[in-house]
Protein backbone atom coordinates (compact mmCIF):
# COMPACT_ATOMS: atom_id res chain seq x y z
CA UNK A 1 0.00 0.00 0.00
CA UNK A 2 0.87 3.31 -0.88
CA UNK A 3 2.64 5.75 2.05
CA UNK A 4 0.26 8.36 3.84
CA UNK A 5 0.02 11.68 2.67
CA UNK A 6 0.57 13.05 6.26
CA UNK A 7 2.30 10.67 8.90
CA UNK A 8 -0.61 9.44 11.24
CA UNK A 9 0.55 9.92 15.31
CA UNK A 10 0.80 6.40 15.91
CA UNK A 11 1.39 2.89 13.87
CA UNK A 12 -0.04 0.15 15.96
CA UNK A 13 2.00 -2.86 15.15
CA UNK A 14 0.99 -6.58 15.05
CA UNK A 15 3.14 -9.42 14.56
CA UNK A 16 0.53 -12.08 13.44
CA UNK A 17 0.37 -15.49 12.96
CA UNK A 18 -2.93 -17.95 11.89
CA UNK A 19 -5.28 -15.67 13.79
CA UNK A 20 -7.20 -15.45 10.81
CA UNK A 21 -10.93 -13.72 11.30
CA UNK A 22 -10.70 -12.98 14.85
CA UNK A 23 -7.47 -11.04 13.52
CA UNK A 24 -9.49 -9.34 11.34
CA UNK A 25 -12.82 -8.12 13.13
CA UNK A 26 -10.72 -6.98 15.60
CA UNK A 27 -9.42 -4.42 13.35
CA UNK A 28 -12.28 -3.47 11.94
CA UNK A 29 -13.67 -2.49 15.36
CA UNK A 30 -10.74 -0.26 16.00
CA UNK A 31 -10.15 1.06 13.30
CA UNK A 32 -14.35 2.33 13.24
CA UNK A 33 -13.39 3.92 16.46
CA UNK A 34 -9.94 5.62 15.53
CA UNK A 35 -9.07 9.00 14.05
CA UNK A 36 -7.66 9.44 10.83
CA UNK A 37 -4.12 9.61 12.27
CA UNK A 38 -4.07 5.98 13.64
CA UNK A 39 -2.33 3.67 11.54
CA UNK A 40 -2.63 -0.64 11.59
CA UNK A 41 0.54 -2.68 10.47
CA UNK A 42 0.23 -6.37 10.47
CA UNK A 43 3.14 -8.22 9.47
CA UNK A 44 1.80 -11.78 8.78
CA UNK A 45 4.56 -14.56 9.46
CA UNK A 46 3.50 -16.88 6.66
CA UNK A 47 0.27 -18.15 7.96
CA UNK A 48 -0.87 -21.58 7.04
CA UNK A 49 -4.46 -20.36 7.26
CA UNK A 50 -5.94 -17.54 5.93
CA UNK A 51 -5.08 -14.54 8.07
CA UNK A 52 -2.95 -12.38 5.65
CA UNK A 53 -6.13 -12.57 3.55
CA UNK A 54 -8.51 -12.29 6.10
CA UNK A 55 -6.95 -8.76 6.77
CA UNK A 56 -6.30 -7.63 3.24
CA UNK A 57 -9.94 -7.67 2.74
CA UNK A 58 -10.50 -4.92 5.09
CA UNK A 59 -9.95 -2.46 2.43
CA UNK A 60 -9.07 0.58 4.70
CA UNK A 61 -6.42 3.33 3.75
CA UNK A 62 -4.79 3.27 7.31
CA UNK A 63 -4.22 -0.58 7.09
CA UNK A 64 -0.56 -1.51 5.95
CA UNK A 65 -0.11 -5.51 5.32
CA UNK A 66 3.18 -7.33 4.90
CA UNK A 67 3.25 -10.76 4.08
CA UNK A 68 6.09 -12.73 5.05
CA UNK A 69 7.47 -15.23 2.58
CA UNK A 70 8.56 -17.32 4.97
CA UNK A 71 8.31 -17.82 8.78
CA UNK A 72 11.11 -15.66 9.87
CA UNK A 73 10.16 -16.10 13.72
CA UNK A 74 8.15 -13.51 16.32
CA UNK A 75 11.27 -11.64 16.85
CA UNK A 76 12.24 -10.64 13.07
CA UNK A 77 8.36 -10.34 12.61
CA UNK A 78 7.59 -7.85 15.06
CA UNK A 79 10.89 -5.25 13.47
CA UNK A 80 9.38 -6.19 10.31
CA UNK A 81 6.07 -4.39 11.24
CA UNK A 82 7.81 -1.35 12.94
CA UNK A 83 9.63 -1.02 9.67
CA UNK A 84 6.64 -1.39 7.47
CA UNK A 85 4.93 1.57 10.06
CA UNK A 86 4.78 5.39 8.92
CA UNK A 87 3.53 6.67 12.10
CA UNK A 88 5.51 9.49 14.16
CA UNK A 89 5.19 6.46 16.89
CA UNK A 90 5.22 2.50 16.31
CA UNK A 91 3.69 0.55 19.19
CA UNK A 92 3.54 -3.26 19.43
CA UNK A 93 0.52 -5.23 19.55
CA UNK A 94 0.59 -9.07 19.93
CA UNK A 95 -1.98 -10.64 18.05
CA UNK A 96 -3.59 -12.06 21.08
CA UNK A 97 -4.41 -8.56 22.48
CA UNK A 98 -6.76 -6.11 21.31
CA UNK A 99 -7.18 -2.50 21.59
CA UNK A 100 -9.97 -0.80 24.10
CA UNK A 101 -12.07 1.31 21.35
CA UNK A 102 -12.70 3.79 23.24
CA UNK A 103 -10.42 4.40 25.11
CA UNK A 104 -7.87 5.72 21.57
CA UNK A 105 -8.69 9.50 21.04
CA UNK A 106 -7.40 9.61 24.88
CA UNK A 107 -4.87 7.47 24.80
CA UNK A 108 -3.62 9.25 21.48
CA UNK A 109 -4.20 12.87 23.19
CA UNK A 110 -2.17 11.60 25.90
CA UNK A 111 0.55 10.67 23.91
CA UNK A 112 0.57 13.53 21.39
CA UNK A 113 1.24 15.90 24.95
CA UNK A 114 4.49 13.75 25.24
CA UNK A 115 8.17 14.23 24.62
CA UNK A 116 9.28 10.96 25.78
CA UNK A 117 11.17 8.77 22.90
CA UNK A 118 9.89 5.37 24.46
CA UNK A 119 7.48 4.22 26.94
CA UNK A 120 3.95 2.19 27.62
CA UNK A 121 0.31 2.40 27.71
CA UNK A 122 -0.10 0.44 30.72
CA UNK A 123 -1.92 -2.52 29.98
CA UNK A 124 -5.37 -3.44 31.21
CA UNK A 125 -5.67 0.06 32.37
CA UNK A 126 -4.20 0.02 36.54
CA UNK A 127 -5.97 3.25 36.86
CA UNK A 128 -3.41 3.45 40.09
CA UNK A 129 -2.34 6.93 39.39
CA UNK A 130 -4.18 10.33 39.37
CA UNK A 131 -2.50 11.24 36.77
CA UNK A 132 -2.38 9.47 33.59
CA UNK A 133 0.67 10.44 32.21
CA UNK A 134 4.31 9.87 34.05
CA UNK A 135 7.24 10.24 32.31
CA UNK A 136 10.75 9.25 34.06
CA UNK A 137 14.16 10.14 33.03
CA UNK A 138 18.15 8.90 33.68
CA UNK A 139 18.46 5.95 36.00
CA UNK A 140 14.91 6.33 37.89
CA UNK A 141 13.99 5.34 34.12
CA UNK A 142 16.29 2.50 33.82
CA UNK A 143 15.95 1.46 37.41
CA UNK A 144 11.87 1.08 36.80
CA UNK A 145 11.88 -0.29 32.90
CA UNK A 146 15.69 -2.19 32.48
CA UNK A 147 14.85 -5.73 32.60
CA UNK A 148 11.42 -5.58 33.65
CA UNK A 149 10.42 -8.44 31.88
CA UNK A 150 7.86 -6.21 30.29
CA UNK A 151 4.58 -7.53 28.09
CA UNK A 152 5.21 -5.99 24.78
CA UNK A 153 1.89 -5.21 24.02
CA UNK A 154 1.39 -1.14 24.82
CA UNK A 155 4.93 -0.28 24.39
CA UNK A 156 5.54 2.68 21.93
CA UNK A 157 9.07 4.38 20.40
CA UNK A 158 9.66 7.24 18.63
CA UNK A 159 9.83 6.02 14.62
CA UNK A 160 12.54 9.15 14.03
CA UNK A 161 14.65 7.84 17.19
CA UNK A 162 14.26 3.97 15.86
CA UNK A 163 15.18 4.89 12.55
CA UNK A 164 17.87 8.22 13.05
CA UNK A 165 19.93 5.97 15.79
CA UNK A 166 19.83 2.51 13.78
CA UNK A 167 18.44 0.79 16.89
CA UNK A 168 16.97 -2.08 15.55
CA UNK A 169 20.33 -3.12 13.83
CA UNK A 170 21.83 -3.26 17.00
CA UNK A 171 19.00 -4.93 18.55
CA UNK A 172 19.34 -7.56 15.46
CA UNK A 173 23.05 -8.03 16.12
CA UNK A 174 22.62 -8.83 20.34
CA UNK A 175 23.16 -12.16 21.54
CA UNK A 176 19.76 -14.05 20.46
CA UNK A 177 18.83 -15.25 23.80
CA UNK A 178 17.60 -11.95 24.57
CA UNK A 179 15.08 -12.74 21.60
CA UNK A 180 12.26 -13.32 24.19
CA UNK A 181 12.25 -10.05 26.07
CA UNK A 182 13.69 -7.90 22.96
CA UNK A 183 10.95 -5.18 24.28
CA UNK A 184 13.79 -4.65 27.50
CA UNK A 185 16.09 -4.39 25.51
CA UNK A 186 14.80 -1.94 23.19
CA UNK A 187 13.60 0.40 25.80
CA UNK A 188 17.19 0.27 27.26
CA UNK A 189 18.67 1.38 24.26
CA UNK A 190 16.17 4.20 23.73
CA UNK A 191 16.65 5.43 27.10
CA UNK A 192 19.64 6.83 26.55
CA UNK A 193 17.91 9.00 23.85
CA UNK A 194 15.23 10.94 26.39
CA UNK A 195 12.33 9.74 28.71
CA UNK A 196 10.01 7.30 29.65
CA UNK A 197 6.04 7.79 29.37
CA UNK A 198 3.49 5.30 31.42
CA UNK A 199 0.24 6.28 29.63
CA UNK A 200 -2.39 5.25 31.98
CA UNK A 201 -5.70 5.15 30.03
CA UNK A 202 -8.13 2.42 29.33
CA UNK A 203 -6.54 1.57 25.84
CA UNK A 204 -4.53 -1.43 25.45
CA UNK A 205 -6.02 -5.14 26.61
CA UNK A 206 -4.28 -8.34 27.64
CA UNK A 207 -6.32 -11.31 26.57
CA UNK A 208 -6.16 -14.13 29.16
CA UNK A 209 -5.13 -17.58 28.47
CA UNK A 210 -6.29 -20.17 26.51
CA UNK A 211 -6.13 -18.32 23.65
CA UNK A 212 -7.17 -19.45 20.66
CA UNK A 213 -5.15 -20.77 17.56
CA UNK A 214 -2.48 -21.65 20.36
CA UNK A 215 -1.38 -24.89 19.31
CA UNK A 216 -0.34 -23.58 15.32
CA UNK A 217 0.92 -20.00 16.84
CA UNK A 218 3.89 -21.13 19.74
CA UNK A 219 5.74 -24.14 20.78
CA UNK A 220 7.49 -24.57 23.85
CA UNK A 221 7.88 -28.23 23.43
CA UNK A 222 11.80 -28.04 24.24
CA UNK A 223 12.25 -27.39 28.29
CA UNK A 224 15.29 -25.69 26.88
CA UNK A 225 13.46 -23.17 24.76
CA UNK A 226 11.01 -22.29 27.43
CA UNK A 227 11.96 -19.23 28.02
CA UNK A 228 10.83 -18.70 31.96
CA UNK A 229 12.75 -21.41 33.06
CA UNK A 230 15.18 -20.17 35.94
CA UNK A 231 17.91 -21.81 33.94
CA UNK A 232 17.00 -19.59 30.94
CA UNK A 233 16.64 -16.41 32.83
CA UNK A 234 20.38 -16.86 34.30
CA UNK A 235 21.57 -16.81 30.88
CA UNK A 236 19.17 -13.96 30.10
CA UNK A 237 20.44 -11.77 33.12
CA UNK A 238 23.99 -12.61 31.76
CA UNK A 239 23.55 -11.56 28.76
CA UNK A 240 22.03 -8.26 29.76
CA UNK A 241 24.92 -7.19 32.26
CA UNK A 242 26.80 -7.75 29.65
CA UNK A 243 24.66 -5.27 27.39
CA UNK A 244 24.75 -2.52 29.77
CA UNK A 245 27.82 -2.18 29.76
CA UNK A 246 28.70 -2.60 26.02
CA UNK A 247 25.74 -1.07 24.93
CA UNK A 248 24.80 1.70 26.92
CA UNK A 249 26.41 4.84 28.93
CA UNK A 250 25.88 4.05 32.04
CA UNK A 251 28.60 4.57 34.87
CA UNK A 252 30.08 1.30 36.82
CA UNK A 253 28.21 2.82 39.79
CA UNK A 254 24.69 2.67 38.22
CA UNK A 255 25.34 -0.39 36.24
CA UNK A 256 25.60 -2.19 39.53
CA UNK A 257 23.30 -0.63 40.88
CA UNK A 258 20.83 -1.57 38.52
CA UNK A 259 22.17 -5.49 38.55
CA UNK A 260 21.23 -5.72 41.96
CA UNK A 261 18.17 -4.35 41.79
CA UNK A 262 17.23 -6.63 39.31
CA UNK A 263 18.24 -10.14 40.96
CA UNK A 264 16.40 -8.87 44.24
CA UNK A 265 13.17 -7.96 42.17
CA UNK A 266 12.16 -8.24 38.73
CA UNK A 267 14.65 -11.34 37.71
CA UNK A 268 14.20 -13.32 41.52
CA UNK A 269 10.33 -12.63 41.01
CA UNK A 270 10.29 -14.78 37.54
CA UNK A 271 12.67 -17.11 38.62
CA UNK A 272 10.21 -18.13 42.06
CA UNK A 273 6.97 -16.83 42.44
CA UNK A 274 5.86 -16.05 38.75
CA UNK A 275 7.61 -19.18 37.62
CA UNK A 276 5.58 -21.60 40.02
CA UNK A 277 2.13 -19.58 38.91
CA UNK A 278 2.88 -20.66 35.55
CA UNK A 279 3.65 -23.91 37.00
CA UNK A 280 0.18 -24.00 38.75
CA UNK A 281 -1.34 -22.78 35.95
CA UNK A 282 -3.22 -25.81 33.82
CA UNK A 283 -3.88 -22.84 30.78
CA UNK A 284 -0.39 -21.46 30.94
CA UNK A 285 1.00 -25.31 30.68
CA UNK A 286 -1.27 -25.64 27.56
CA UNK A 287 -0.52 -22.53 26.14
CA UNK A 288 3.70 -23.21 26.42
CA UNK A 289 2.86 -27.48 25.49
CA UNK A 290 4.98 -27.77 28.82
CA UNK A 291 4.81 -31.80 29.18
CA UNK A 292 3.73 -32.94 32.48
CA UNK A 293 6.38 -34.59 33.71
CA UNK A 294 8.65 -31.87 33.36
CA UNK A 295 5.67 -29.50 35.37
CA UNK A 296 5.81 -32.27 37.96
CA UNK A 297 9.52 -31.78 38.20
CA UNK A 298 10.12 -28.43 38.64
CA UNK A 299 6.90 -27.69 41.09
CA UNK A 300 8.57 -30.33 43.71
CA UNK A 301 11.34 -28.13 43.87
CA UNK A 302 12.23 -25.19 46.41
CA UNK A 303 12.05 -22.49 44.04
CA UNK A 304 13.58 -19.60 46.36
CA UNK A 305 16.34 -21.69 47.27
CA UNK A 306 17.21 -23.30 44.18
CA UNK A 307 17.00 -19.28 42.76
CA UNK A 308 18.90 -17.82 45.31
CA UNK A 309 21.49 -20.56 44.74
CA UNK A 310 21.39 -19.92 41.08
CA UNK A 311 21.85 -16.41 41.18
CA UNK A 312 24.58 -16.55 43.87
CA UNK A 313 26.80 -19.03 41.30
CA UNK A 314 26.24 -16.80 38.64
CA UNK A 315 29.35 -17.01 36.36
CA UNK A 316 30.36 -14.92 33.26
CA UNK A 317 30.43 -11.24 34.57
CA UNK A 318 32.81 -9.40 36.26
CA UNK A 319 33.41 -9.95 40.35
CA UNK A 320 31.87 -7.02 41.14
CA UNK A 321 29.13 -7.55 39.36
CA UNK A 322 28.60 -10.74 40.75
CA UNK A 323 28.76 -9.02 44.22
CA UNK A 324 26.10 -6.39 43.22
CA UNK A 325 23.80 -9.61 42.26
CA UNK A 326 24.56 -11.74 45.93
CA UNK A 327 23.50 -7.97 47.84
CA UNK A 328 20.41 -7.80 45.57
CA UNK A 329 19.98 -11.69 46.50
CA UNK A 330 20.37 -11.57 50.42
CA UNK A 331 18.54 -8.29 50.34
CA UNK A 332 14.87 -10.38 48.98
CA UNK A 333 15.45 -13.29 51.02
CA UNK A 334 14.95 -10.88 54.46
CA UNK A 335 11.54 -9.78 52.52
CA UNK A 336 9.32 -11.90 54.09
CA UNK A 337 7.40 -12.32 50.87
CA UNK A 338 9.64 -14.36 49.03
CA UNK A 339 7.53 -17.36 48.83
CA UNK A 340 4.09 -15.47 47.58
CA UNK A 341 2.33 -15.34 45.04
CA UNK A 342 0.88 -11.92 44.34
CA UNK A 343 -2.66 -11.29 44.31
CA UNK A 344 -3.15 -9.71 41.20
CA UNK A 345 -1.59 -13.08 39.04
CA UNK A 346 -3.52 -15.60 41.54
CA UNK A 347 -6.46 -15.62 39.40
CA UNK A 348 -4.58 -17.21 36.18
CA UNK A 349 -3.44 -21.02 38.60
CA UNK A 350 -5.90 -23.45 38.59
Amino acid sequence: MSEPAQAPLLSVCIPAYNRGKWLADRIREWLAAAPEDVEVVVSDNASSDDTADAVADIGDPRLVLVRNGANVGAFENQLRAFEAAHGRYVMQLMDKDELVPGGIAAALAALARTDAVCGEFVINNSGASAKPVRVRRGFDAFRRHGLAFTHPSGHFFSAAMLRDSGLLARLRALDPVIRPYSTDYLVSLSLGHGGYAAIDLPFVRMNLPPYEGVAASVSYRDPEQYYFTPSFLVREFVAYAKFLERETRLTALVRLRLVARLAGGPLFNQMTVWYRWRLESDAMCAWYGMRPEFRESELRRDLVKDGADALRGIAGVGRLTRLAVRLGVARRLRRKDAYEIPENIKGGAR
